[in-house]
This record gives C-alpha cells, structure tokens and sequence, in this order.
C-alpha cells in the first residue's frame, strides 16, 4: 500500500520518496488510563491543527500520514513527551502561522541537559552517602580512618618519593659520621690522643701547672714521647 504525506503542499509518497518514514495519525486511546487518554486526545487534536485541512478536521480517515520532513528529529515523540517539539508535526507545514520553529528543539534540548545533569548530581549525592556508610561499617568492624587513609594514598607513591627517602638516608649517614668525628677529637679517652701528638703535648703541659688535668695524666701517658 502506497502512503502519501497528508501535509498541504508535500507530495512525498512512499512509492518514490523511499527514503522518508511515514506516521499514523495519533488514535485517541480509550482503554482505562486517565493521563494516556487525555495525552492522546490533545496530541491527535494538536497534528490535526497543525496539519490544518478542512477536509480532515471533522473525520479523518485512518489511512492519514505525516512523513518524517514535518519533525526536527525525523520522527514524533514519545507520547508522555509533551514539551519535546517533535510532539506534533512542526516542520515544512505549507504555511508560517504558528510554526514552531527550530529554537523550540534547542530550548527543549537545554531542558533536557539541566535534568540529567540534576539526575547525575543526585546519583553523585546517593553515591557518596552510601560510600560514607560504608566507611563508617568497616571503621565499626575495627578499621581504623587512618588505615583507610593510608590504603588509599599507597597509589600516590611514586619513584622519585622513593628516591628522595634514598638520598636522605644517605645525607643522614654522613652527617651522623661527621658528629662521631668532632665528638672524638672533643672527648678525652684514650683513643681520642692516638696520632695526635700536639693534643697529648698540650695536655702533658697543663697537668704540671694545673691540679685539674692530674687525674687524666693516665690518658696521655701511652702516648707521651717526651
């Protein structure tokens, strides 16, 4: 069977324009669901206005189509997608009153990109509730925040931490080689005048004129060469 557009001034049948699709007139839905039923009747109403021929406003048949170049998309909307400009036809309709133009499809897309970025905000918000709680399980069960925290940062380290903890341990190492040194050549054991003749001249000296260095005579005495 041969489907022509019932559009005024479109001639686009599917014997020929093959590439086009072609839609029923909305039926008005009649089986027990308020808010379907009246969906449907206002839709069918609205393609008939849009359609606008006197010849199918009181009774039209059921063979009547609208081709898919009379909507933004290619095709109608859902039924429940009242706002959706592609509810009705809107597109090439033969006339300029109250065409709905282009704009509509660009409104009615930012008003579909603020409700999903709210519907993925309130998943991100479900999300992070629900990673809280069950944080707040495991620390319950005897993990501790801090464990947490630091099972989560171990990813963080990298090459060059390491590295840097290396040349620190290194850095350390001399200076505290350094110290053993000074404390060495500033303690007066017996180890500390070894190779060290001015040190043991110095002391053997004051002991004579000094009460206080007698008690260390025996720390130089190996040493003395005079």
């Amino acid at each position: 069977m041969v489907n022509f557009c019932a559009v005024y001034g479109c001639s686009n049948r599917s014997n020929r324009e093959k590439d086009r699709s072609y839609f029923r007139l909305p039926a008005i839905i009649t089986r027990p669901n308020d808010e379907k039923q009246a969906l449907s009747k206002a839709r069918r109403a609205t393609w008939l206005a849009r359609i606008r021929r006197a010849d199918l406003s009181s009774n039209p048949s059921n063979f009547v189509r609208v081709c898919s170049d009379h909507f933004i998309s290619g095709k109608p909307s859902s039924i429940y997608d009242k706002d959706n400009p592609d509810w009705a036809p809107s597109q090439k309709l033969g006339y300029d009153c109250n065409k709905v133009k282009e704009s509509s499809q660009d409104r009615y897309n930012r008003a579909q990109e603020r409700v999903e970025k709210r519907r993925r905000s309130e998943g991100a918000i479900a999300l992070m509730e629900l990673s809280k709680a069950t944080m707040e399980e495991t620390v319950d069960v005897g993990v501790s925040v801090e464990e947490l925290n630091c099972k989560a940062c171990q990813t963080d380290i990298t090459s060059e931490y390491f590295t840097e903890l290396i040349q620190n341990e290194e850095t350390l190492k001399k200076e505290n080689a350094a110290l053993k040194e000074q404390l060495k050549q500033n303690s007066l054991s017996q180890d500390s005048f070894k190779e060290d003749n001015d040190k043991v001249l110095t002391f053997a000296i004051n002991r004579r004129f000094s009460p206080n260095f007698l008690h260390r005579a025996s720390l130089t005495q190996p040493f003395a060469k005079f």
